[in-house]
């Protein structure tokens, strides 16, 4: 019996601000940009919405390749973030229609492909350091605000 390949693609949705953002911060910026996304946005949606790209893109031979073999794994609305999983021949077609879909249940979205990993741990694990990092950016901001120096207040009611 072959065993079927497979690679995950890690993906998160970027909203694109209504208005240019000229005079924010760099924290304003990563807030507007990585905010959530709507609740009601489902992976079935999701799977329909790469469907109807790689449908767009690639004809009938990419949509009858991708048909069986591509599941959307995880997304949460809360950190914009999923995971794809799909054939190892035609993944490049998924990372293609990802990054050219431009809306998303109306709205105006920009969709990266974070990583692409022949299993689904790595690419969970990638996730995971991404939204570290992010984190790190977003609280040495908020340290340099003056807003965390609450450990200094402590030390001197002693």
């Amino acid at each position: 019996m072959v065993r079927l390949k497979a690679r995950y693609i890690l993906f998160d949705i970027l909203t694109v601000p209504r208005e240019p953002l000229t005079r924010c911060t760099e924290k304003e910026l990563l807030l507007t940009i990585h905010s959530t996304t709507s609740p009601s946005l489902t992976q079935r949606q999701i799977a329909d919405l790469i469907r109807k790209q790689v449908l767009k893109l690639f004809g009938d031979f990419g949509n009858g390749v991708l048909s069986s073999s591509m599941v959307v794994k995880y997304f949460s609305s809360k950190t914009s973030t999923g995971i794809i999983r799909c054939s190892r021949d035609y993944y490049q077609m998924v990372c293609c229609a990802l990054t050219t879909i431009t809306n998303v249940l109306g709205k105006d979205v920009i969709i990266r492909v974070l990583s692409v990993s022949g299993t689904i741990k790595k690419c969970e694990q990638a996730a995971i350091e991404r939204n570290r990092q992010l984190m790190r950016k977003l609280n040495t901001k908020i340290e340099e605000d003056g807003i965390l120096d609450i450990d200094e207040d402590d030390e001197d009611t002693d």
